[in-house]
């Protein structure tokens, strides 16, 4: 199948007293394909062991837009962001599975093919080139987690609750002369917990809406709602030989991030 996505870039920083400005945007495609193997089953037909190949073709990201010094528009610029072509592994095992309750496990490996950044130079319309040069290394992610579902509860059958927890390393790809602070790449640890509440058939959401009161091709079979917290941790990183002297130093990153989002299924 095929993507199609636009991006927005912009770029603030002040140089010799002048803040300088990039912004620009544009539209693109690309490939995905995926592959889902069921290894074995239960009695009632349901994935017990699943095996999953995903591949994300690289593409670039033509970005036109306006270079701007102390807010007035110096010339237009044009540039592109190479994305990288990505392989995703995946397992997961469900140790149980009936009719009261489930349990998933999953690990995933991610590969993404950094070194084909080389360059995000940019193109002024006065004809000066804006050198970017980058070394972006291939960078390897491995993530496990699990879930744990009552698919009912006693006091309250038309609901199910899930708990989910995991883990995810990624490597650095960034080296020191390219590194930007406001991209701390460095290797990570993300820790992360979630719970989601399902209603269906003819319980109550929220005690306003009947989860499963609809009939018809896109009529409503439940509704839900999912709450999780991130904490990325990022390992202690010294940067030495950045071509911009002030980009030097250690770095100490903890990144905190929280989620709700609220689901109808049909």
């Amino acid at each position: 199948m095929s993507l199609l996505g636009e991006g927005h870039l912009e770029q603030q920083s002040v140089q010799g007293g002048s803040t300088i400005e990039l912004n620009g945007k544009g539209t693109t495609t690309g490939l995905n394909a995926s592959i889902l193997y069921t290894l074995f089953q239960t009695d009632e037909g349901k994935p017990r062991l699943n095996l999953a190949f995903v591949w994300r073709s690289q593409t670039v990201l033509p970005v036109d837009g306006v270079f701007l010094e102390n807010g007035v528009r110096v010339a237009d610029t044009a540039s592109s962001i190479r994305l990288p072509e990505i392989y995703t592994w995946g397992v997961a095992f469900w140790p149980i599975r009936d009719a009261e309750r489930e349990w998933k496990v999953e690990v995933d490996v991610d590969y993404a093919r950094w070194e084909s950044i080389q360059d995000f130079d940019v193109r002024l319309s006065n004809g000066v080139i804006l050198a970017n040069p980058q070394q972006w290394s291939n960078a390897l992610s491995i993530g496990v987690g699990t879930e744990y579902r009552l698919l009912s509860l006693t006091s309250h059958p038309a609901w199910n609750v899930a708990l989910r927890t995991g883990y995810l390393h990624s490597q650095q790809a960034i080296p020191d002369v390219n590194f930007n602070p406001a991209a701390p790449d460095a290797p990570s640890h993300t820790l992360s917990v979630g719970v989601g509440f399902l209603c269906k058939e003819n319980g109550r959401f929220l005690g306003l809406l009947t989860c499963g009161a609809e009939a018809g091709f896109l009529g409503r079979k439940a509704l839900g709602i999912d709450v999780a917290y991130q904490a990325l941790l990022f390992e202690s990183r010294t940067v030495v030989g950045n071509p911009n002297p002030t980009v030097n130093g250690t770095y100490q990153t903890i990144i905190h991030a929280g989620s709700m989002t609220m689901r109808v299924n049909f």
